[in-house]
């Protein structure tokens, strides 16, 4: 869907106040703590049990996005500067509060962040003790400021007790507030709709908590901590089996402002003489540090454990899932041979899924032979029964008949022990696979690998009968040609007088036609020989291979005006460099016979591939080829002109070339154009540049 320009400045008018009203919010919220903590102050000494108030400053910080922190932190300290201001104390004093109180909160997120990136979350025991690091040295730092402002006011007497107390209170109510607020912000993220039995459970819990908290604080005759003040721990125990960190949070939260409620008036186990108070407070103040750490430190526990729970009971459904879906069979059973595991592909395989029956019976059972079909296979030695002894065995082909396979299937199996780390053999495990349709393959394979045999050694018998025939062609029809040739010479010497001109002509035309079988019984034979002998393969400069061409057309190039032409040097490749120069003879030969024009040329060049074997080329501006007859130039014998045209031949000259070419793994192919010229390209496969 797409939007106007006002639906986009809508939008952002809309996220611009939820910002706005997100910031004022928190900065309400602060100074609503602030208020309230000032009534848990004990007085003269104002001495504070703890402080939230940074704890929801920096918990702010952690569920913001990063966009509005610094909004966030301006607002904190104006709210400082003006509550200190408000409160009594003077200009410097207030902006020394607030740096403190700013750089306290600012500074927790901060160490956080560096050390468990973003977003913080307290779901491991890691993450609670990052936590309590991060708000002891935040604390301390934003203790040791507030106590230097003070001091540098009223006197350095005051620095040890007001650093303490601030330190104490600070630590507490961050502690607490973060995790408070951090818990809470997960359970709305992953909000389900409520569940009536949990409402009432949370609701009793709350009720015992402060009912206990109530009964223990508000007696009066207290010299000693008595063991009924630890009743609360059993309800955050509680708290944190079933509500985890956002219950154990909460419940700390409302049960430490009772405590600091009946504490400053005098009341609870922590009370002395009176006369002391600041001594109380800290006694106060311990336990409730031991209360948090230790409920929060069982609360995250549980969270770890159910989270591995999840993830074992997750893995055991991809496991399970994964084995019902596999489509060979797997057995699993342990060391007294009772199956744990048994697949689907396994009964599918075997015709019977898993039964009681003992180890020494499976052979029967399952009907297991050896691969000749016929033979029972030893109990001892299936591969599950060597897994259980502690034996790893590799592809055992077995093969299984009973009277859910009547054909039987061949399968290969391969076993291993289950052991325990201490090395304790537990079971054993069997994988295998029906190779049924493999063995039947093998078997045609091996059938097709006879027939192939077969067709070879009847070929090999044939080219051996073309050979012979190409020898006895080659010799046998070549002596009467010989003899034909002779006396046509002997009859043109001794009657020439008597012979009248259309003798003598029939007489040389006969010679020529002799010379010309003669000649195609030679290409005959020579091309038999070129698909029959093996290469010769060496290093070969083929710029030395084109400079002896060269040498040999250097009369023919001077009479007919050719000019040769090589743009760049040629490589060294890995090739027969007899076979390669007959190749580039041949080519050659034909560019300079095939070509009509004043100023001849031929260029011979080659360009390199990234894949593949280089491409060598010979272009040319003879008389080109018809595209209709590209095809056609490889049939041997086959001529695209009239037999006496530029100079005969036996249309043999391509058909070597292309023979050459692909006897090493190459490949050929023209470009031309009628009348301006021909390039000839090809590779040589076996050629490697060098």
């Amino acid at each position: 869907m797409e939007t106007t320009p006002s639906d986009n400045s809508q939008f952002s008018n809309v996220s611009i106040w939820k910002d706005s009203f997100w910031v004022v919010s928190i900065g309400i919220i602060y100074f609503l703590s602030v208020q309230f903590s000032l009534l848990f102050v004990v007085k003269p000494e104002h001495i504070a049990a703890f402080w939230p108030p940074n704890g929801i400053y920096a918990g702010a910080l952690l569920i913001s996005r990063k966009g509005l922190w610094k909004y966030i932190i301006a607002l904190i300290f104006l709210a400082n500067g003006l509550g200190n201001l408000i409160g009594g104390n003077s200009w410097m004093i207030s902006i020394g509060f607030a740096v403190a109180n700013t750089v306290e909160g600012g500074l927790i997120v901060f160490i956080l962040q560096r050390w468990n990136g973003h977003p913080f979350t307290l779901q491991k025991l890691r993450a609670l003790f990052s936590l309590i690091g991060a708000v002891v040295i935040s604390t301390a730092i934003g203790a040791s400021l507030g106590a230097t402002n003070l001091s540098l006011a009223y006197g350095w007497g005051l620095f040890s007790n007001v650093a303490k107390v601030w330190f104490i209170a600070d630590v507490l109510g961050s502690c607490m507030m973060i995790a408070l607020i951090l818990s809470w912000k997960e359970g709305i993220s992953s909000w389900k709709p409520l569940n009536h039995k949990r409402v009432i459970e949370g609701i009793s819990l709350m009720i015992l908590a402060v009912g206990i908290t109530v009964a223990t604080f508000s007696l009066t005759q207290q010299d000693a901590i008595r063991p009924y003040n630890y009743l609360i721990f059993p309800v955050l125990i509680w708290a944190a089996l079933r509500f985890e960190v956002k219950g154990v949070s909460f419940v700390s939260m409302v049960t430490a402002f009772i405590m600091a409620w009946f504490t400053i008036h005098g009341q609870g186990p922590f009370i002395t003489d009176g006369t002391n108070v600041q001594d109380d407070m800290i006694w106060l103040q311990l336990y409730l540090g031991i209360l948090l750490l230790s409920s929060l430190t069982l609360a995250i526990t549980v969270i770890e454990r159910k989270d591995k729970e999840d993830l074992l009971q997750q893995q055991t459904l991809v496991l399970d899932t994964t084995f019902q879906t596999l489509p060979f069979g797997v057995i699993v059973c342990d060391e007294k041979g009772q199956f744990h595991i048994f697949n689907p592909a396994a009964e599918k395989i075997l015709g019977v899924g898993a039964t009681s029956t003992s180890p020494d019976e499976w052979a029967n059972t399952y009907g297991i032979f050896y691969p000749d079909t016929k033979t029972i296979y030893p109990v001892e030695e299936l591969p599950l029964m060597r897994a259980i002894r502690g034996e790893k065995t590799d592809k055992i082909e077995l093969f299984i008949r009973n009277p859910n396979l009547c054909q039987g299937t061949f399968v290969n199996a391969v076993g291993a022990p289950m052991k325990t780390p201490d090395g304790t053999i537990t079971g054993g495990v069997v994988v295998f696979d029906n190779i049924t349709e493999d063995k039947q393959t093998e078997e045609q394979v091996q059938q097709l690998n006879q027939q192939l045999k077969e067709q070879i050694l009847e070929l090999d018998r044939s080219n051996k009968e073309l050979d012979d025939f190409a020898y006895i062609v080659s010799h046998d029809l070549k002596e009467p040609l010989r003899g034909i040739r002779m006396q046509s010479r002997f009859l043109m010497e001794d009657y020439e007088d008597r012979l009248d001109e259309n003798g003598k002509r029939k007489l040389t035309r006969l010679q020529t036609l002799s010379q010309k079988m003669t000649d195609l019984l030679d290409a005959l034979l020579y091309y038999s020989r070129v698909g029959r002998t093996e290469l010769s393969l060496q290093e070969t400069d083929l710029n030395e291979v084109i400079t002896e061409i060269q040498d040999r057309f250097h009369e023919v190039s001077q009479e007919n005006q050719v000019e040769f032409r090589i743009p760049q040097l040629l490589p060294h490749i890995i090739c027969d460099s007899i076979r390669v120069s007959e190749l580039f003879h041949n080519l050659i030969s034909n560019a300079v016979k095939y070509n009509d024009k004043a100023k001849k040329w031929i260029e011979i060049g080659w360009q390199n591939q990234e894949a593949g074997p280089p491409v060598f080329s010979v272009r040319d501006n003879g008389i080109g080829i018809r595209e209709e007859q590209i095809d056609s130039i490889f049939r041997i014998f086959k001529r695209l002109h009239e037999q006496d045209q530029f100079g005969g031949g036996t249309g043999v000259g391509l058909t070597f070339v292309e023979k050459i070419i692909q006897r090493h793994g190459g490949k050929i192919w023209v470009e031309s154009t009628f009348g301006e010229g021909t390039t000839f390209y090809f590779t040589l496969q076996k050629g490697e540049t060098i």
